[in-house]
Formats: C-alpha cells, sequence, structure tokens
C-alpha cells in the first residue's frame, strides 16, 4: 500500500543539522505580487542550492537558525529549475551531492519547509520511476525523479537524500492530481548545472 511507504514527521529546530536546509521567504513587490516561500540547502558552507522557482522574485532572503540573511544568486537555470545562491556566512555543515543515483524502490527523504507550518519537516517515501520532462519555454527535456512521497508547498527547493544523507535530488513539484507524489530534480541535471 502506497501510504505505507509515506512518513511525514515534524522536527524542530533543535534537532542537529537543522541549518543544512534552510527557509526562503520571497517578499511581495509594491504592487503585492510575489509574497512566496521555499526551501533550500547548503550544499557548501556559504552555497545554497534550490529550485529556481522560489527564487523567483528581486527580493527575498534566507532564513536558518533563527536568523535572516540577505542573499544573491550566482546562476539559475530555468529549464532544469536550479537556482544556486551565495550567502555572507560561513555554516558549520552542509550536504554532500552523491555520487550515484537512487535505485527504483529505494527509501529516501525529503527535507524542507511546508508553508503555513514554517518548521522543517521530514517526507519519507520510496523512488517510483525516472522521467523526462520538457520545459515549456525550452526544447530541452530534463531528467526528474518521480518518488511516492507526501509533499507540501514550501519545501519546494528542498533536498532529496539518501539513507547516507547525501543529495540525489531537488524537490521541483508535486503531482496536481491528488496522488502522493514529488518529482525531483534528477543528480544528473544537479551536477551538469553545478558543473556548467
Amino acid at each position: 500500500m502506497r501510504l505505507i511507504f509515506v512518513l511525514f514527521v515534524l522536527l524542530f529546530s533543535g534537532v542537529s543539522g537543522y541549518s543544512k536546509t534552510v527557509f526562503i521567504r520571497c517578499e511581495p513587490t509594491e504592487n503585492g505580487s510575489g509574497g512566496a516561500c521555499g526551501s533550500g540547502f547548503f550544499i557548501s558552507k556559504s552555497r545554497i542550492l534550490t529550485a529556481n522557482h522560489v527564487v523567483d522574485s528581486k527580493n527575498f532572503r534566507v532564513e536558518f537558525d533563527n536568523k535572516y540573511f540577505p542573499v544573491k544568486i550566482i546562476k539559475r537555470d530555468k529549464n532544469s529549475d536550479l537556482a544556486l545562491l551565495q550567502i555572507d556566512f560561513e555554516s558549520d555543515s552542509f550536504y554532500k551531492i552523491s555520487e550515484s543515483s537512487p535505485l527504483i524502490n529505494e527509501e529516501v527523504r525529503c527535507k524542507g519547509f511546508p508553508r503555513g507550518i514554517w518548521t522543517r519537516c521530514v517526507s519519507v517515501g520510496k523512488v517510483r520511476k525516472f522521467s523526462k520532462s520538457k520545459h515549456p519555454d525550452s526544447d530541452r527535456f530534463v531528467l526528474q525523479c518521480n518518488v511516492w512521497m507526501n509533499v507540501i508547498p514550501g519545501m519546494s527547493g528542498g533536498p532529496l537524500l539518501n539513507s547516507n544523507n547525501e543529495v540525489v535530488g531537488v524537490l521541483s513539484t508535486k503531482n496536481m492530481d491528488g496522488t502522493y507524489m514529488g518529482n525531483f530534480i534528477s543528480l544528473e541535471e544537479i551536477e551538469n548545472f553545478l558543473n556548467e
């Protein structure tokens, strides 16, 4: 049964490794547009990886350990839906990018900050398949990792982690048809983006 694979656990800020995953808040513009939120995570002492659509605003900031920090975008790619941020701060810990993609039916976890809860959460699920999707503004196909998992708006940009706590994906979207499915930017796309 699919729901057996879906576990949603609230984790509070005192948990070890909290600073690795960050909350990203986009402030509304003067005309009232924008004002979204999402998640991201450290991949080095001062660089954060997230989904591009999370930082689709001129005014956004990062929060972790109950402090706010301004950040700047180093690079972004709307086709793969990835963005790399630089922060004027050095984190004590960060996630390692895995050297191998997860296997079908492998158990994985996603960390993020669901909108309306504002507390870091962890969703647990299993890899269902890999698929290619076409961005509406591009001819390029992007490889995604589709996971049976309950993800909530606000968790976008959060890391998909294997059993070694290594990054194997970044949350991009959830299925809108009511099924428990998270669509993650694949490890291959992450590597291509970071190495460009």
